[in-house]
């Protein structure tokens, strides 16, 4: 069984299922409504699991989610299809924005999706918007909408996460806006750095002015508790960000890394969970 995607003026999605003696196809469709992004995960039983987004009549933007469960078939034997909360859609949206556009949220794209170890499944969205003003050309990334469905594939809550990053684009150089996503004792967690260039507070040594690294953990009801860090800030010598990737993550503690303004040099460090 295996995905596959056109896109033919919007973006289509294909099942395929085959055997030995069968040989099945479908679309993977909604009730009403046109689906924009997946992603998914197989079971060790071989079940598939379909999650994303789906698009308004009149938008290719993000005005819900879904979930699909496939068992060696293209037709899906569970299906749950939920809209964006107003508390998400308003908090990247005004209600000018939404009378002009729609409710959907425009200029998201699925970033991850992660399974914890109760087989909860959180679908991660990120905003990103390319602006060019004089002669910088801006990454913006208002933020994140986190979607958690249960083990049986239901709805449970979704929640935005306000990120703000705007930051000078540098081809072939690393970026340090985006986040973090990662799972630990069964919570959703986003490491995120504090980066605007427009920022009136100038920082004499990184140019695109970051403030401070944050931690925000989700906790089961999607209550967000959010901490800076700081101590990443405190080794001697030349003064680093980290960089929005995960290299590696233990039982106890994360693996990151940081760079200098001139994203020559490096430093590998080790953050305890605990």
């Amino acid at each position: 069984m295996f995905l596959r995607s056109f896109t033919i003026k919007k973006s289509q999605f294909y099942i395929y299922f085959f055997n030995n003696e069968t040989k099945e196809q479908a679309k993977i469709s909604l009730r009403n409504r046109d689906v924009i992004s997946l992603m998914y995960t197989i079971s060790d039983e071989g079940v598939l699991n379909v999650f994303g987004f789906f698009s308004s009549p009149l938008h290719a933007n993000y005005e819900g989610v879904f979930s699909l469960r496939y068992n060696k078939s293209v037709h899906p034997e569970f299906r749950n299809e939920v809209f964006l909360t107003e508390k998400m859609v308003h908090s990247f949206k005004s209600k000018k924005e939404i009378k002009s556009k729609g409710y959907g949220l425009d200029n998201f794209h699925l970033k991850s999706i992660i399974v914890d170890s109760l087989n909860n499944t959180f679908l991660i969205a990120e905003h990103f918007k390319i602006n060019n003003e004089k002669n910088i050309t801006e990454h913006y990334r208002k933020g994140l909408i986190v979607v958690r469905f249960n083990k049986k594939g239901n709805f449970v809550w979704g929640e935005p996460l306000l990120l703000e990053q705007h930051e000078k684009y540098e081809k072939k150089k690393n970026s340090w806006s985006s986040s973090i996503p990662f799972i630990f004792n069964n919570k959703l967690n986003v490491i995120h750095n504090s980066v605007n260039y427009k920022a009136k507070k100038n920082d004499p040594v990184l140019g695109n002015t970051i403030f401070n690294s944050h931690w925000a953990s989700f906790d089961k009801n999607g209550m967000a508790t959010k901490n800076i860090m700081t101590k990443i800030n405190e080794f001697s010598g030349e003064r680093m960000s980290l960089m929005p990737k995960l290299i590696s993550q233990g039982e106890n503690e994360l693996m990151l890394l940081m760079q200098n303004e001139n994203k020559n040099k490096f430093r590998l460090i080790k953050i305890s969970l605990k």
